[in-house]
């Protein structure tokens, strides 16, 4: 979610924005709050991964405005998880430094946190948007398949490429078994038996294999030694940093996500921590649950009925570096020359000086990017605001001081002031301002949502793209369902689910076919699950991603077959 791209979720004649989505989602869980506690919800804390860049966060931000949630800080999961820590033990009077290392199904962040008296600061960061627990389960299936191959080999040379994408999906949640079964209490193997399946593309059974703790360990060690790997650029101090730390002097590893269950990677940060202990299930920490807690914590610190004061503070950084694009004269190109370094803490006000290129410029437009690309052209290259700068056209070239700030509650201000005359423009970066969203157009987008989770939306297009909202989007946007009640039957009338349907596979094609064919049949408590995956069934096509078509069809198959 917020990404630059104008991707749009269709379901029958309606679509639906990453913000709509995610807006709809946050609605749901206001509701839900609101009947637990028996009282209204009005703000709310929302955490995101470390590395999420500023127009993911503003793409959060609009999504709890539609759904009528006052967002009142977008705070880091590891410092959430820290911050819980922290609380929840009463350990406010000790000096810490914490390694956080959060490991979820499908992403891995690890930061290093400072504790003093109670105040909390992140030192540094590291980790992979693309490691989860989700690669664990992929080994125990190309395991199985291996073993599939050596007892029935005729069946495994009779499976086309299709058919094995296929076998391999409806073997993941088998796998994923396997995984919650050897990270759960001692055990030294799992028994797989898979003689009650009966779709498994003619597969001969029963197929009874066991797995070894030893076997799993062995098949998922490069992967942790790969997050091992993102400690050491947690680590490592920045240059620019008066403090030092080494890993000496690490108190304790806080264990976050539910991966983290998996024994060879406590048995790995034992090892590479010796004496320091792990904080988790068994020091009464749910690594499921730290996170909610953390942001939870931090929004009763906002409630003006709140009599406890918590006396604590925290001192997060800059997940990625603040840059303006300049030309160089040694390279005769523009590059982006960083104002803001990464891991910087927050709040932060830094300028730089540069002149205007060339003479008889009457006005320079500055452009600010995010990311630790070089130049502007690069594939990693985030450009999240400009603004213009009036000079005089004269014939030396002008020069200016560029300066950006961020306040605590992570707001970019960016100024440029003309040092010949001393004016100065000031802009609040707020990714692609043309899209941000008027107190009318936020009107609209509530009531549409509201009626959108009613049934109640009849129009070709939903209410909810109405010119002004916000075009920052992203493949995160199809993980969150549309609501429920909603009609896509009508989705075979419209020639854009003929041309996103071709562009799958034949298997996933039939039974995404029959999901919007027979959505009215579908129960209403799965409704909203099919949607979400119909929903990235179209993104994934779009982008030309068999692979996660292939891993959508389970559970989609799952439901429809019970029809």
């Amino acid at each position: 979610m917020g990404i630059k791209e104008k991707e749009k979720v269709r379901l029958g004649k309606q679509t639906f924005s990453p913000q709509q989505i995610s807006g709809m989602f946050l609605k749901e869980i206001k509701k839900l709050a609101e009947e637990e506690l028996g009282e209204e919800v009005t703000g709310a804390v929302i955490t995101c991964p470390a590395y999420f860049k500023d127009p993911q966060r503003n793409a959060i931000r609009e999504a709890g405005q539609i759904a009528g949630i006052n967002v009142l800080s977008i705070l880091n999961e590891p410092t959430a998880a820290a911050y819980a820590y922290v609380v929840a033990q009463e350990i406010e009077d000790k000096e810490n430094l914490f390694i956080v290392y959060d490991l979820g199904g499908g992403t891995f962040d690890v930061t290093v946190i400072s504790s003093i008296a109670g105040q909390l600061e992140v030192l540094g960061t590291g980790g992979d948007p693309n490691l989860g627990g989700g690669d664990f389960d992929d080994c125990i299936v190309e395991w199985m398949l291996d073993r599939i191959k050596e007892i029935y080999p005729e069946y495994h040379a009779s499976l086309d490429k299709e058919m094995l994408k296929v076998l391999r999906i409806k073997l993941k949640s088998y796998a994923e078994d396997a995984k919650k079964a050897l990270c759960g209490p001692p055990l030294e193997e799992y028994k797989f038996t898979l003689a009650s399946i009966d779709r498994f593309e003619g597969l001969p059974l029963p197929f009874e294999e066991v797995l070894t703790m030893k076997e799993f360990e062995s098949m998922i060690n490069a992967l942790v030694d790969k997050s091992m790997e993102s400690i050491d650029t947690a680590m490592e101090v920045p240059k620019s940093k008066t403090y030092n730390y080494t890993e000496d002097d690490i108190t304790e590893i806080l264990l976050v996500g539910g991966s983290t269950r998996v024994p060879l990677i406590r048995k790995k940060l034992s090892e590479r921590f010796p004496g320091k202990p792990l904080r988790g299930p068994e020091s009464g920490i749910n690594p499921d649950e730290i996170v909610a807690m953390g942001a939870a914590i931090k929004a009763s610190e906002h409630d003006p009925d709140n009599t406890e004061v918590l006396d604590h503070s925290m001192v997060d950084v800059t997940g990625h570096s603040l840059s303006v694009a300049v030309y160089d004269d040694d390279e005769k190109k523009m590059v982006l020359s960083i104002i803001i370094h990464k891991e910087t803490p927050i709040p932060i006000d830094a300028s730089h000086s540069f002149r205007s290129h060339g003479e008889g410029q009457s006005q320079v437009n500055i452009k600010v990017y995010q990311g630790e690309a070089k130049y502007p052209e690069d594939k990693d290259a985030m450009m999240i605001g400009e603004y213009l700068m009036e000079i005089d056209p004269i014939k030396k070239p002008t020069p200016l001081l560029v300066g950006l700030q961020i306040d605590e509650d992570g707001i970019l201000i960016a100024t440029a002031t003309n040092k010949n005359n001393g004016n100065m423009v000031t802009c609040e970066i707020n990714y692609d301002d043309s899209t941000q969203m008027s107190p009318e157009d936020l009107k609209k987008k509530q009531a549409a949502l509201e009626a959108t989770l009613q049934g109640q939306v009849g129009s070709t297009e939903n209410p909810l793209d109405a010119k002004g909202g916000n075009g920052a989007s992203s493949n995160v946007s199809t993980t969150a369902p549309p609501p429920p009640g909603t009609k896509v039957t009508q989705a075979a009338e419209s020639g854009n689910m003929t041309s996103v349907a071709e562009q799958m596979n034949p298997v996933v094609r039939n039974l995404y076919k029959k999901a919007i064919e027979n959505f009215d049949e579908i129960p209403d408590k799965s409704k909203i699950e099919v949607m979400q995956i119909v929903g990235e069934m179209e993104l994934a096509a779009r982008n030309g991603d068999q692979s996660r078509l292939m891993e959508l069809y389970t559970p989609l198959n799952q439901i429809i077959d019970k029809l």
